[in-house]
């Protein structure tokens, strides 16, 4: 498979977005953890998407798989949340990479047994 080939298997907009520089904050995140704050939780989600959709993307490259190990990547970051103590900027997001690393271990690792 040809790099031009494995763009277009994914939504192009995707690639077209350059890493934000905006980081999670500890008043956002404190925002969704003791009120649920649902807005608060919708920017968390809008800066991490694209990163953790690329992450897989890059290593599974198929759209399908993609998307749902992104979707399960969100749903352990909203069960453990609370777990989470933050330590400064970035260490949020190295925490959701961590969980999103053992979510595709976990997934590689069913595949292979199939």
């Amino acid at each position: 498979m040809t790099l031009h080939h494995f763009y277009f298997s994914f939504p192009l907009d995707l690639f077209s977005i350059e890493s934000k520089r905006e980081t999670i904050t500890e008043n956002l995140l404190n925002s969704f953890i003791l009120f649920q704050d649902k807005t608060s939780f919708e920017e968390i989600y809008n800066l991490l998407f694209p990163k953790i959709y690329k992450f897989f993307g890059f290593r599974i490259k198929n759209q399908d798989d993609t998307e749902d190990l992104t979707q399960e990547t969100f749903l352990v970051i909203l069960k453990r949340i609370k777990t989470f103590k933050f330590q400064g900027n970035g260490s949020f997001e190295a925490w959701c990479f961590r969980i999103a690393k053992n979510v595709l271990s976990n997934f590689l690792s069913k595949k292979k047994r199939k």
